[in-house]
This record gives C-alpha cells, structure tokens and sequence, in this order.
C-alpha cells in the first residue's frame, strides 16, 4: 500500500512544477506559495485547504491545475482515496495537453486499482493510452494494462 501511495506522490511531485512563475497576479503568487510553504512544514490539511481555495478563487489561472494536483497529493498522503479520486476526476475535466492528461489518468488509475477498482482502472488507463498513443504516458498505461492481464485482473 506505502509503495503505491509514495509511486503516485512520486508521479505528481516530480512532474508538476514546484515552484510555477508567470502567475496574473501577485495575490495570486502569494496565496499559491503561502499554500506551498504550508506543505513543506507538513501542515498537510491545512496546505491541502489553502490549495483547494486557490483553485476555487484562480479559476482562469495557469497554475489552478497544479493547485489541484497537490489536492489530490495530499490526499493521498493523508490516506482519503476517494477525495483523491475526486480531485483527479476534476484536473482531468479540465482540458491539459493530451500527454499531461495522459499522465493524470495513469496516476488515477494507479488510484482506482489501489482501491481495488479495476474495471475503472483500465478503463483510466485506456483513455491515457488514448491521448498519449505513442509517448511515454500512453506507454506507461499500456505496461499497467499487460501486467495486469498477465496477473489476471
């Protein structure tokens, strides 16, 4: 379970930006960072409370998805699976790049299948398959798909 949870931290900390710059506004540069310096002293709820109302407030911001990515994060690292499954439900409704959107679904699906979910795991993971048909996400969720035929899920 440890394994899997830290694989997913994995996934969104070292591929979203720690430190975002072109913010609209510097309130909004000092809400996002005030949010961030929180995580790092593991205030982890109340880090993942200043993220959520930064998404809610920024809605046409370049870093909102970011924001909510470390909504989900943190929700892993608190153990709420299906708040997290919530928040990676709501990044994926907003349109990234299809292999950023790639990457969300394999992390999700990674998530469903944690929760013993597995039918909406592949179903994640084709979609991922789906945006990034070639590259290294869409690959990625062809390697979970044929471990887990090979498991026999």
């Amino acid at each position: 379970m440890r394994v899997a949870i830290l694989f997913l931290l994995g996934l969104g900390f070292l591929f979203a930006e720690d430190t975002p710059k072109n913010f609209l506004s510097e309130q909004e540069r000092l809400s996002y960072h005030f949010a961030a310096s929180l995580e790092k002293e593991g205030r982890h709820a109340e880090a993942l409370q200043h993220y959520r109302d930064f998404a809610e407030l920024y809605i046409q911001s370049p870093h909102r998805v970011d924001a909510l990515e470390k909504v989900a994060m943190l929700y892993l690292r608190l153990e709420r699976f299906r708040e997290a499954l919530k928040a990676y439900d709501e990044i994926v409704s907003i349109p990234p790049s299809a292999a950023e959107k790639a990457r969300l679904l394999v992390a999700r699906g990674m998530l469903l299948n944690r929760m013993g979910l597995i039918e909406e795991a592949r179903s994640s993971w084709e979609q991922a398959m789906q945006q990034d048909s070639g590259g290294l996400w869409g690959s990625q969720a062809a390697a979970l798909m044929e471990t887990h035929a090979v498991l026999g899920f």
